[in-house]
């Protein structure tokens, strides 16, 4: 039953990986020869909302009108659709997902801007229930659910307020896309540090989402624009 057991759990480890991996081609790495797996994951809110920040002693070197902020107190609020990239690493024992849950070697977010991650570890452990529960992490993560049920009382950032990607999406696609392609080691040396604080699995799902909007601009205005175009040359629209 043991022997059973244990090339069942091998054969749910691999199918796992695999739709991970199409799935979240960017996000997820593994070893199976060791069950190590990496995974890169940033919060995605879909449209922005309002999160309450520990004000850690670096509030003052920004400028509120420009930030969206304000202060209150001790608390600073701050409008944000996405969040800087946890980085998990964990390993998976012989006899996960069966008997076992991952085992979470190490946890953090970017630049450190998230504090409370014994709670968010004791969470993803909890949601483990005999089956594969990568794919609900990442999605708990992902989503920010675990901002909606981590102590909701209390402000669910801490840490300095730089560490927050509120820059124009715009801006920070050029900028990443005019590094990548620079040779100089002063660009490299740029590029690392701007994958480092974003993640760079975030900064290429932004340059996809970014082409796709330009795309999907560039067709509406071809639709608007052609008919005048033709009405102009011949006088009247096709």
């Amino acid at each position: 039953m043991a022997l059973m057991d244990d090339q069942a759990c091998k054969q749910m480890q691999q199918e796992e990986r695999e739709v991970l991996e199409s799935i979240y081609p960017e996000c997820v790495t593994s070893d199976p020869s060791n069950g190590m797996v990496k995974l890169e994951v940033a919060v995605e809110f879909g449209e922005p909302r309002t999160i309450s920040m520990v004000d850690d002693g670096t509030i003052s070197e920004f400028q509120p009108d420009s930030r969206h902020m304000s202060q209150t107190g001790e608390t600073t609020q701050l409008a944000v659709s996405s969040l800087p990239p946890f980085l998990i690493q964990l390993a998976l024992p012989q006899d996960y997902p069966l008997h076992a849950p991952p085992n979470i070697i190490s946890i953090r977010a970017t630049y450190s801007w998230y504090s409370r991650l014994p709670e968010l570890q004791k969470t993803l452990l909890e949601m483990w229930n005999g089956e594969g529960v990568l794919y609900d992490w990442i999605e708990h993560i992902r989503t920010g659910s675990f901002i909606n049920c981590d102590s909701p009382n209390k402000p669910v950032q801490h840490g300095p307020l730089s560490n927050c990607p509120t820059d124009s999406t715009a801006a920070l696609v050029e900028s990443y896309l005019a590094l990548s392609s620079s040779s100089s080691s002063d660009d490299k040396r740029k590029l690392r540090a701007l994958e480092q604080r974003y993640g760079k699995a975030t900064l290429q799902r932004l340059v996809v989402k970014f082409e796709e909007e330009q795309n999907d601009l560039r067709k509406m205005w071809e639709a608007l624009l052609l008919p005048l175009w033709e009405w102009y040359r011949w006088g009247e629209p096709l």
